[in-house]
């Protein structure tokens, strides 16, 4: 069978250097590829193992992380220690960064809470918190439970949850957030509703007095 053919059908998905990729989990699948019984048969030795470790780890870079790897020294190259060191260390950092902003994220919502801030300022302050928040289930409906408990006034509270038909602990974060809006676009409404009313009011009074 041709050689790339059999690089192909080994069973570590290629690795691009992309955001959404975790360059540990890259490098872990090709350490327990080797680790097989018929890996170590057929590589009995630890450097007859890392030459064949490199050898793949190439051959699945792709994208911009092949392009990285093309410009690497040649110590670095030919070195499956220092080539799997320096991969690590140059997509491990983006990752590291999302994972802090998750954290952040996560305890940011549950101390958060409407205090001075108007109800647009808060839903704005949570929408940007959510950007990093996770989005599975559990966490989701918490998030959301967070957010409608931080609002300072209770009857808005009860109003929002009214307007967005929200079930306790079943509603999500971005419906919680959207029956807030709603709310909002129904007060500006009323008060739009009121100040016209007024008006006709106002005229009504002015023809009285004329008449």
């Amino acid at each position: 069978m041709d050689p790339l053919k059999t690089m192909n059908l080994i069973p570590v998905k290629p690795f691009h250097g992309r955001s959404n990729e975790c360059v540990d989990d890259f490098i872990e699948s090709i350490l327990l590829y080797f680790s097989s019984r018929p890996m170590t048969e057929l590589y009995p030795t630890e450097e007859q193992q890392n030459r064949a470790k490199l050898v793949l780890l190439k051959h699945k870079l792709m994208g911009k992380a092949a392009t990285w790897a093309f410009y690497l020294p040649d110590d670095v190259r030919f070195s499956w220690e220092k080539m799997s060191k320096e991969l690590k260390q140059e997509y491990d950092g983006p990752r590291r960064r999302r994972l802090e902003k998750m954290e952040n994220a996560e305890w940011g919502i549950m101390v958060l809470r409407q205090g001075k801030l108007s109800l647009k300022q808060y839903i704005r302050k949570t929408t940007r918190i959510r950007s990093h928040l996770p989005r599975y289930g559990s966490w989701d409906h918490n998030a959301a439970g967070y957010f409608i408990r931080g609002i300072e006034d209770m009857n808005t509270r009860l109003c929002i949850i009214q307007i967005g038909d929200l079930v306790p602990d079943a509603y999500t974060l971005s419906e919680a957030i959207e029956a807030a809006r709603s709310f909002l676009r129904r007060r500006k409404w009323e008060k739009q509703m009121e100040g016209g009313r007024r008006s006709r009011r106002t005229v009504i009074l002015e023809h009285e007095e004329q008449q």
